[in-house]
């Protein structure tokens, strides 16, 4: 969740919430001081159906903070402060770049496209598969330490469906296996060009989905997204 010291203020809506300050302490507040109905009361007030990520991330900090329920005025004072990502410095910082930096890496004017080779961001070959060929674009050691830490501080705290097991701590090909052990008939499909057909805005939504600001989720994609260069 992000909210600007002038939004908890004033209690205006946060662009990526829907919901104020204001109605986040009231929801908080509002029943048991205990993890699960807190969640509850704040994800039914923010109008949505299934809990969001800052939601999961929101109430725990406050009960570690909180151990009983505090005064309004302290609860609305610890949510101007607590907004890990709030804006576009708060991410340079967090990635430990300066903004040119963070502009030149999340390349959102595609400047990859026209780049020359020691200009990019990524190196680009080719790999044999069945039927044809793999793009492989690899970072270069700067962005994937990026990658890296958005990784750890962004990306991990977002919810994943419990069918998902790639490319995630604890599961593996053998976890997805593991619920069809035994049974009569399995089907296996393998989507076409998956990971290229998923485009830069739906990354984005899923991000301000998370409760990032636009402007963070739109620099956030780019970091972790690039295009094909023309010459490759």
């Amino acid at each position: 969740m992000q909210l600007s010291a002038r939004q908890a203020g004033e209690g205006r809506l946060a662009p990526s919430l829907m919901i104020s300050s204001a109605e986040i302490v009231a929801a908080l507040t509002s029943g048991p001081w205990h993890e699960a109905p807190m969640r509850t009361r704040v994800t039914l007030r923010a109008g949505v159906l299934l809990d969001p990520p800052w939601v999961g991330q929101l109430v725990p900090a406050v009960l570690r903070d909180f151990p009983s329920p505090p005064r309004a005025a302290e609860l609305a004072a610890f949510l101007a402060r607590w907004r890990p990502v709030a804006d576009l410095p708060d991410l340079a910082r967090l990635l430990d770049v300066d903004d040119g930096e963070l502009a030149w890496f999340a390349d959102l004017q595609s400047w990859e496209r026209r780049a020359a080779a020691p200009l990019r961001h990524y190196r680009w070959w080719t790999m044999p598969k069945r039927g044809g060929v793999r793009l492989v674009a690899a970072p270069k050691p700067r962005l994937k330490e990026i990658q890296r830490r958005l990784l750890r501080h962004v990306i991990a705290p977002i919810t994943t469906h419990p069918a998902a097991h790639g490319c995630l701590p604890g599961r593996s090909v053998r976890s997805a296996l593991q619920p069809h052990v035994a049974s009569t008939v399995v089907v296996r499909a393998d989507l076409e060009s998956f990971f290229a057909s998923i485009a830069a805005p739906r990354v984005a939504g899923v991000l301000r989905w998370a409760g990032l600001p636009d402007e963070v989720a739109r620099t956030v994609t780019g970091l972790c997204t690039t295009v094909v260069p023309f010459e490759v």
